[in-house]
């Protein structure tokens, strides 16, 4: 779908789906010619030999297109490429993105209905075959031409192979696609290598494929973009910015390019060339002033570019222009996190405690403060109280080192040490010192991780967890206060190894592992773990609650976990560095939450819908489609924007309240839950686990989608917002590969099921037309028709 896809996925994908990278922001400069072999059609579909066009031959409303598109304006980007005229080989580079745009948007229909008018040539299939459902409907279509020597054929077969996840056939038929190529033919084939060879480890063969793919044409933004995640991965940041600034002066009002330049700067700040970013976002280059409706240039500006110059201004020491600029941002809508905890930081500086206790109240649900259960909620009820005594610089020492105490409690570290700096007590100083040093201990330990992740990149042999706890423990005695370093004498003691699976420390509330209980003395909650075959990973989070044994609702009836809700996340775990972003965790010992990484996808799905013009209004509509030929009214191969309506459906009931992402990953959490108390401990739960493998044919993936097929259904039908949840099921459609991730499998295996339960009970849902495609039209249940569907499918195995 547009500019919404995926933003609100439990845990992103690990690596975007190679097919809708080659589909989703390029113009594809096809010949203008289609040789038609005499057997099957004797008509030629263009005046022009293969190849025949230049990089500067393509149609300056292509350009344009592709750019808008990255800037989410899929709505404008349609009107840039005339939708309202037909698909012709003559203007193949328009034909080609104006069938992207229209699956982007919802509207694969409309794509296959203009492609099935094109006549029987190779551009004709070609259409066709980017139009399909499937990825065998795809290569079905261009099957017949693959023999031939036409570029626009094989990048087709090219899409469809990426579509299914078979990386040798991608890489083959891409090759084939360069024979005779125009550039940006050239440009998609090399940009389909480069994922291929990346997805399997091998760096140096993607990176050689990214910069072909850039040479051969240099005003496609993803160029950039690929060598950019070449340089991340080989941890080369500072490179890796320049790459994404070139990026960005190709669309200056991208948010997805300034993001990235962001969080290189925060992980690597002495590799990036500073001079150069504050350039790029100090000036309105490439800004089409025709385009704009207003005297200044910085009111068109992504929010996203606004916050990286409030970054720079941090880092120069420009603390009151850094404070008005994140500010700024904020009231753009820019991504809260983690801008506001640079913000708390800034504001800390200047004693302005107030503000910073606001600020710091809104990063969980008051419930979650209030709960009775937490163990935090003393301190959350002394930080409300400091908060009416409104602490400055001037105030009571005894006042502020108590406010500085419980920002220590609550991990919010950088602000303890802001207001500790302004205090000349000896109980300030000596708890200054312990602050430093565990903050220095912390970057130490983010940098040993991260090379660790490095190492994973390039399928080399990560050290073991043991190995890395030693090294932890150098770190500590290097950083750390002296009375903290005791706590590391045994750094191994408290962790668990199973065979086959991994080994983990412990996260219990009552941890038996000294690491993580150091972290705990400093408002820190420490995951860390490795699975075989996977580098050693942590996450740490501040704590803003932990609970022993919380009663948690489950479809199976409550079951008692302990559970960890974090937020200002300093350590990232192995899945964000590969480009994921995994939310929270059901492990044995706890369930752990990022709060941080819900307000992240509600802020990102409000922004889609209002910032992709007509995206909801198109949504709306759209007519549910007819049976597909094959799957009949179950298919799920299209969604017809339903999700955006879902989306919308929730948005304009939530208004501003902005935790419904965060009940969603709560109640999926919840339900993992009573699968852990299911299978474990091992022998207890042998009989459960046994039956699990063996009605999924002992198979290790297909156990692991039908655990997240009930965990999600589980959040559908006891999250605050099911058709938010429902929405988080659809978004990952289509789900093609013959191996998905997943989270992405297991979700389309519950709609699968729920969609045949919807069918079969007209009693229940009557409002469904069962003449036409049932996933349609989920929108038109009410949320307790959606939770009671959900019911009925998890009583199924």
């Amino acid at each position: 779908m547009g500019a919404g896809a995926g933003t609100l996925a439990r845990v992103r994908r690990l690596r975007p789906k190679l097919a809708r990278l080659l589909v989703l922001a390029c113009a594809l400069a096809l010949p203008a010619a289609c040789r038609a072999t005499p057997a099957q059609s004797p008509v030629p579909s263009g005046p022009v030999g293969p190849g025949a066009r230049t990089a500067a031959e393509i149609p300056e409303a292509v350009h344009t297109a592709r750019r808008l598109i990255r800037e989410h304006q899929r709505g404008a980007a349609l009107a840039a490429l005339g939708e309202d005229r037909p698909l012709s080989a003559a203007e193949p580079e328009r034909s080609w993105l104006l069938i992207a745009v229209w699956g982007e948007r919802n509207q694969g229909h409309r794509a296959r209905q203009a492609a099935q008018a094109l006549p029987n040539t190779p551009f004709g299939a070609a259409m066709r075959s980017l139009a399909a459902e499937s990825p065998l409907e795809a290569l079905g279509h261009v099957g017949p031409w693959l023999g031939e020597r036409h570029p626009w054929v094989h990048l087709a077969a090219t899409v469809a192979y990426a579509q299914y996840g078979d990386h040798e056939e991608t890489l083959a038929a891409a090759t084939r696609a360069l024979d005779g190529a125009p550039p940006f033919v050239a440009f998609d084939a090399h940009f389909a290598r480069a994922r291929a060879h990346m997805e399997e480890g091998r760096l140096a063969e993607a990176e050689a494929e990214a910069r072909n793919a850039a040479a051969a044409n240099p005003r496609d933004a993803r160029g950039p973009v690929l060598i950019a995640e070449m340089e991340r991965r080989r941890g080369e940041l500072g490179s890796s910015v320049r790459s994404l600034l070139r990026g960005m002066s190709m669309a200056p009002r991208s948010e997805s390019f300034p993001r990235r330049i962001a969080e290189l700067m925060r992980a690597e700040p002495e590799a990036m060339p500073w001079d150069e970013i504050e350039a790029a976002v100090s000036r309105a280059d490439g800004m089409p002033w025709t385009e704009m409706q207003g005297p200044s240039p910085a009111r068109f500006e992504s929010a996203e570019r606004i916050a990286v110059r409030a970054l720079v201004h941090k880092h120069r020491g420009r603390v009151d222009e850094a404070i008005a600029t994140y500010q700024l941002a904020l009231s753009r809508d820019a991504v809260p996190v983690p801008l506001e905890r640079e913000l708390r930081e800034l504001l800390a500086e200047r004693g302005r405690y107030a503000e910073v206790i606001d600020l710091l109240m809104g990063v969980v649900p008051k419930r979650v403060q209030q709960d009775p259960r937490n163990l935090l909620r003393p301190a959350w009820a002394r930080l409300g109280a400091l908060r009416a005594d409104a602490p400055g610089v001037g105030a009571d020492p005894a006042k502020r080192l108590e406010l500085a105490r419980t920002f220590v409690q609550l991990g919010a570290l950088p602000e303890a040490m802001a207001v500790l700096s302004s205090l000349d007590l000896p109980e300030a100083g000596q708890l200054r010192t312990r602050v430093e040093g565990h903050l220095a201990f912390e970057q130490a330990m983010q940098r040993e991780i991260e090379a660790g992740y490095r190492v994973g990149h390039l399928k080399g042999d990560p050290p073991s967890i043991a190995q890395v706890l030693a090294r932890v423990r150098v770190l500590a005695n290097t950083h750390l206060h002296p009375g903290d370093r005791a706590q590391f004498a045994n750094p191994t003691q408290g962790t668990t190894t199973v065979p086959v699976i991994g080994t983990w420390v412990d996260h219990h509330t009552r941890t038996r592992s000294p690491v993580v209980a150091h972290f705990r003395r400093y408002g820190k909650f420490l995951m860390m773990g490795k699975r075989t075959e996977l580098p050693t990973e942590a996450i740490v989070l501040s704590l803003a609650s932990l609970t022993e044994q919380q009663p948690v609702p489950t479809p199976g009836g409550t079951v008692r976990h302990d559970v960890a809700i974090g937020y200002d996340r300093t350590l990232r775990g192995y899945i964000d560095a590969q480009g994921g972003a995994l939310g929270g965790a059901c492990l044995a010992d706890g369930i752990w939450l990022d709060a941080d990484s819900t307000r992240h996808a509600e802020n990102d799905l409000r922004r889609a819908l209002r910032l992709d013009t007509g995206l909801v209004d198109r949504a709306r509509r759209l007519t549910p489609l007819p049976p597909h030929p094959r799957d009949g009214v179950f298919s799920l191969t299209d969604p017809g924007g339903v999700a955006v309506r879902l989306l919308d459906r929730y948005a304009q009931r939530a208004g501003d309240a902005a935790w419904g992402s965060f009940g969603t990953l709560e109640a999926h959490e919840g339900s993992h839950a009573l699968d852990i108390k299911r299978h474990l401990p091992i022998m207890r739960g042998l009989p459960n686990t046994v039956s699990l493998l063996a009605r999924n044919g002992f198979s290790p993936r297909r156990v692991e989608m039908e655990l997240e097929r009930r965990a999600q259904l589980g959040a559908v039908l006891l999250a605050p917002d099911p058709d938010l949840a429902l929405a988080e099921m659809i978004l990952p459609l289509p789900v093609q590969e013959r191996e998905p991730e997943v989270h992405d499998g297991g979700y389309r295996d519950g709609l699968a099921r729920m969609v045949r339960h919807i069918y079969a009970r007209r009693d229940l849902y009557p409002q469904i037309d069962r003449t036409r495609r049932i996933v349609n039209q989920l929108d038109r249940l009410s949320n307790e028709q959606i939770r009671q569907a959900a019911r009925a499918t998890l009583r199924r195995k």
